[in-house]
């Protein structure tokens, strides 16, 4: 829309499938007008299409020379810049006169140095639901246990927001924070006969601590990789549901616990973007029109302290992504809010120690 009110640019195409677009006969580009996109804020995940892989900067520098393209606007994530980033400076070694600009796209705000990304809050709002249901889940059983496993490959903030957002769960584990299985049973063994019910949320990032000593992981192992590159991680929800199934029936062969595992990843992410989402889109949807109109290439947009910049790709391509602070005010909120108690055996970071103590570390305070 700005493009075309503002700017009166009337050739925009859409890439499909991510980068291999840009040279695959089977999807090509598709012509792109007000009509087009008047009502896609309407519709949930994308109607350009995703993919992992298919980045090769020779073949997509080739045919945005032979499509005549001079403006490119690539939206995701950490590693969708990093391609943007190398895509640059291949356009640039060929003497290709093509702007480069970037649009943040996560929904597990593990950006570095922008305040958030849209999606994030659309997943929180979701999230909860799914959390709400597991709940309902867990007190309609005798010892029922509910799991939900959220989204977060490196980072915990969305299971740590959505637990924030709840107030029913009970204990929320986040790739930061160390876990071992054996003490998450034992305390869930306190738990069920205090309370009878128990609801457990888990980043998918989440790594036991001890996933190879009870046969979850095999050691040494090379892990397997995605088309880009990315570790496929094992499903740490499946890993927590059997680890309690198999603990309870070893350690009380005659008590019921009905465990209940929630998996709503792909209804999240494919869901439409609530009001704030929606306006941050469009948000940066201008800045990144304005920024290369304005001459500039090689950049992203996002907010930073609340206003919204251009930043240089390589700022946000070769950082490391931002993590939940284990010893930082809003993991405390989140144990204050769950009673947890420290699962890892570790001492605890000193703020964290604070809110641990301020419970009594039990969570037999929790309703």
């Amino acid at each position: 829309m700005a493009l075309w009110y503002q700017y009166g640019v009337r050739s925009i195409f859409g890439i499909r499938k991510g980068y291999r677009g840009f040279y695959s006969e089977a999807e090509p580009p598709i012509t792109l007008t007000p009509n087009d996109v008047s009502s896609i804020h309407t519709d949930g995940g994308t109607v350009l299409g995703s993919s992992r892989g298919g980045f090769d900067a020779a073949r997509i520098t080739a045919g945005i020379k032979r499509t005549g393209i001079n403006m490119v606007f690539v939206i995701g994530g950490d590693g969708t810049h990093r391609g943007a980033l190398a895509l640059s400076k291949a356009l640039r070694e060929a003497g290709v006169s093509c702007a480069v600009a970037g649009v943040l796209k996560t929904i597990d705000k593990d950006i570095p140095l922008v305040d958030r990304t849209f999606g994030f809050e659309t997943a929180i709002e979701h999230a909860r639901h799914a959390i709400t249901c597991a709940h309902t889940e867990a007190t309609s059983a005798r010892n029922g246990v509910g799991i939900v496993k959220l989204m977060g490959r490196n980072a915990g903030f969305i299971a740590l927001y959505a637990s924030l957002a709840s107030r029913d769960v009970n204990a929320c584990l986040i790739p930061e924070v160390p876990f071992t299985l054996e003490a998450l049973n034992r305390w869930l063994d306190t738990r069920l006969e205090q309370k009878g019910h128990a609801l457990i949320v888990v980043a998918e990032g989440c790594a036991p601590a001890d996933a190879v000593e009870q046969g979850f992981v095999s050691s040494g192992s090379e892990p397997e990789r995605d088309a880009s590159g990315n570790v496929k991680l094992p499903d740490v929800g499946e890993m927590v549901k059997s680890s309690v199934a198999r603990f309870f029936k070893s350690e009380y062969p005659d008590r019921d616990v009905n465990v209940k595992y929630i998996d709503p990843s792909y209804i999240i992410r494919s869901a439409p973007a609530n009001a704030s989402d929606s306006v941050l889109c469009a948000e940066l949807a201008f800045a990144a029109v304005h920024g290369a109109m304005g001459g500039y290439t090689e950049f992203t947009v996002g907010t930073v302290d609340n206003v919204m910049a251009w930043i240089p790709i390589s700022e946000v391509a070769t950082k490391p992504p931002s993590r939940v602070d284990p010893e930082g005010s809003y993991y405390a909120r989140l144990v204050l809010s769950t009673g947890q108690p420290d699962f890892s055996g570790a001492a605890p970071g000193e703020a964290a120690r604070e809110a641990y103590s301020s419970v009594a570390a039990s969570s037999s305070w929790h309703a």
